[in-house]
């Protein structure tokens, strides 16, 4: 429940670009002395800047507000909007919640349930095993991996990248993770990185801008669990659609990992040819990968340790 028992308490929204939201506030009023209700009604408001708005205002004197229900919805088909709900104590703000919408979705608070984000653009489905919770210390994909027993031989200047999941609350990532099952041979070129998208696989190619990316690997010439060799320390952001990525140029041979099967051309999965080492890669072009019935890229984790 959230309360407004003062004539001074409003709710406002932060909106982060001229995208149009649509809100709507539902509320019941009552006395405060006894908590009876004497009323109820609803607010209606358009934004379609970047501002502070309010979207409730204040109850009257000895009366007690509370928010029922509210919608948020970002009506523009193109531009993305980042709102902030803040509870305004006379001008004490205090941030209650805040999410990015694309454009279709929808904030929504429901008394009793809080709030969740639904949407047209996908960025509502259960897409990974992403958790809520401040537990969580290992990120990867769903789609199908066999451990060692289905292994994917790197293909020289080719660069692969495997999505982890919209991140529920800010973490700090500090290694890229594999497993080489046979053992690459010659000078080490490789580099590992974090990379994120404006959307969620979508059956498309999509642009993938760095978050970092290191070319200091743990040796590739023998088998074992290979990461990068000093930690990240990289902030990812609540709603970054998160991806880790993996590139070897050895001189000689190629390694082999544990591999991925099962994407189906769904864009789990975005490479990139030719493009040069990650640590000089800033924004790439991901592609789609063909389908197939047999491992099409190494199986790769993002950990918090």
């Amino acid at each position: 429940m959230i309360y407004f028992t003062a004539t001074t308490d409003t709710l406002d929204l932060v909106t982060s670009s001229a995208a149009q939201v649509d809100v709507q506030a539902n509320y019941i009023d009552a006395a405060s002395s006894t908590l009876i209700p004497s009323g109820a009604g609803r607010q209606n408001t358009t934004v379609s800047s970047a501002t502070t708005t309010t979207i409730l205002n204040a109850p009257g004197a000895s009366t007690t507000r509370t928010l029922k229900q509210l919608t948020v919805r970002n009506v523009s088909t193109t531009t993305t909007n980042t709102v902030g709900i803040e509870f305004d104590q006379n001008g004490t703000l205090f941030e209650i919640y805040a999410v990015t919408l694309n454009p279709g979705d929808e904030l929504i608070y429901i008394e009793g349930l809080g709030f969740a984000v639904y949407g047209t653009s996908t960025s509502s489905r259960l897409l990974t095993n992403a958790e809520t919770g401040w537990t969580q210390r290992i990120y990867g994909p769903t789609i199908a991996h066999h451990g060692t027993l289905h292994t994917f031989t790197m293909v020289s200047g080719t660069a692969y990248y495997v999505y982890m999941g919209r991140i529920a609350q800010t973490i700090t990532v500090n290694r890229v993770e594999l497993y080489v099952t046979g053992a690459g041979a010659g000078g080490q070129t490789a580099e590992l990185g974090l990379y994120t998208t404006p959307n969620p696989p979508n059956k498309s190619a999509q642009t993938l801008t760095r978050l970092v990316a290191t070319g200091t690997v743990d040796s590739l010439t023998s088998t074992g669990v290979k990461r990068n060799t000093t930690a990240f320390g990289q902030v990812v952001n609540a709603d970054t659609h998160l991806w880790a990525a993996f590139r070897t140029a050895m001189a000689t041979t190629q390694p082999t990992c544990g591999g991925i099967a099962g994407d189906l051309q769904q864009g789990h999965i975005l490479t990139t040819t030719g493009g040069g080492a990650l640590t000089g890669v800033a924004s790439a072009s991901g592609q789609i990968v063909a389908a197939a019935t047999v491992t099409t890229c190494p199986y790769l984790t993002a950990t918090l340790d």
